[in-house]
Order: C-alpha cells, then sequence, then structure tokens
C-alpha cells in the first residue's frame, strides 16, 4: 500500500484533499504543524475492490502511527472536494 503520504511532502489536493494538502503547504512555508500522514484516494479504491483490504494492512498503518511517536492522535476523515 503505498498511498500514504507523509504531511512533510508536497501534497496535491486533487490525491489528498483540501486540507491535507493545506497542511502540507503550511509545513513547507515553515508553519508549525503537528506531525502526521494522510491516506490518499488509490487506497479508499483498493479497499472497496478487497473485501480482505483492513486485515491485510492494519500493520502498516500501525506502523505509521507509531512514528509519529505521541500519545493522542487526531483523525480526520473527509472525501476528495468536500469543501468545494
Amino acid at each position: 500500500m503505498n498511498g500514504i503520504k507523509n504531511l512533510k511532502e508536497i501534497l496535491d489536493s486533487n490525491i489528498v484533499g483540501g486540507k491535507a494538502a493545506s497542511l502540507s503547504a503550511m509545513l513547507s512555508s515553515g508553519i508549525n504543524v503537528p506531525p502526521g500522514f494522510v491516506i490518499d484516494k488509490s487506497v479508499y479504491k483498493s479497499y472497496l475492490e478487497d473485501e480482505d483490504f483492513l486485515i491485510k494492512h492494519k500493520s502498516i498503518v500501525e506502523n505509521h502511527l507509531g512514528q509519529l511517536k505521541s500519545k493522542f492522535v487526531m483523525v480526520r476523515s473527509s472525501a476528495i472536494g468536500e469543501d468545494s
């Protein structure tokens, strides 16, 4: 599953949505944003096509969560173009 992007990357709002792309832009311009990652739309498409998707990829998401080294996390769910 290669559809997990770090917010430190320059992100395209058509792939990850406006909120994640904006957080990415803020980080790249030096604004203090907590570390994070986003699951892009390719992962959602794969999820719809594979009923065992969650079982197969749970450890990948857990690994990314562990890399944040934070006791607490915030999850934001939205759709591409939701705020358009």
